[in-house]
């Protein structure tokens, strides 16, 4: 199943090294979100690098900031 997302939001996340694989369902690699302040910054259950050039560390945290990460998290909750 193909989740679905705007053609602005794969637009806006145009550095993403894995052609937007997460928007299959069960797609990897995705950062698994761990938790959401406001529904506008996502940490990752990740505590390490993945190599993303979306995931930014914060202290011993690692965001998410891809666009279509948020998206899908946003619509489906996984």
């Amino acid at each position: 199943m193909k989740l679905a997302v705007k053609t602005e939001t794969l637009n806006a996340a145009g550095k993403c090294k894995h052609n937007h694989v997460c928007q299959t369902d069960g797609g990897l690699p995705h950062c698994a979100i761990n938790e959401t302040v406001n529904g506008k910054v996502f940490f990752t259950k990740d505590r390490e690098t993945t190599g993303c050039p979306y995931q930014h560390s914060f202290g011993s945290a690692f965001m998410c900031m891809c666009p279509v990460r948020q998206e899908i998290y946003r619509k489906y909750k996984i």
